[in-house]
């Protein structure tokens, strides 16, 4: 399947559960060397504002990055991705797999992982979430672009 046309921003969760996002093509189609030998995006279900969903079936590296500073120091990586379409996903559904996210990666998305109030907390301002790019704006979500 080629490029889907995305409303931006995307949710991405990772085969491990972890969470993504990107806000534009250009984030979501640039990684870095660790992304591609690890194939880190490799079965990732990208989500857009609408809610539809598609999974990652494969990553192709196409060429160095667009040029710049930071890209050269970087080494990144322009890539191309195969996807699978799946079903859309509810408003309620999106949220769900953020909280399973946020409970599975605490010691990265929390001040204190241990904290089960803090947990709590960022769970129930998910949940309070009215959409999509809301969910994406109550989180400093990583696109591991330099990764």
């Amino acid at each position: 399947m080629t490029q889907p046309r995305f409303r931006y921003p995307l949710l991405a969760f990772t085969t491990d559960l972890d969470m993504w996002a990107f806000d534009n093509e250009e984030e979501l189609t640039t990684c870095g060397p660790l992304t591609l030998r690890d194939r880190m995006q490799e079965g990732m279900e990208v989500v857009d504002r609408d809610g539809r969903s598609w999974r990652v079936r494969s990553v192709r590296r196409v060429g160095p990055a667009r040029f710049s500073l930071r890209t050269l120091l970087r080494k990144l990586s322009k890539i191309e991705h195969e996807w699978e379409e799946r079903p859309s996903l509810t408003l309620a559904e999106a949220k769900d797999r953020v909280c399973v996210s946020v409970a599975a990666h605490a010691d990265d998305l929390l001040h204190f992982p241990d904290d089960a109030e803090e947990l709590a907390a960022r769970q129930a301002e998910v949940r309070a979430a009215d959409s999509i790019a809301a969910i994406h704006k109550l989180f400093g979500f990583d696109h591991f672009m330099g990764y």
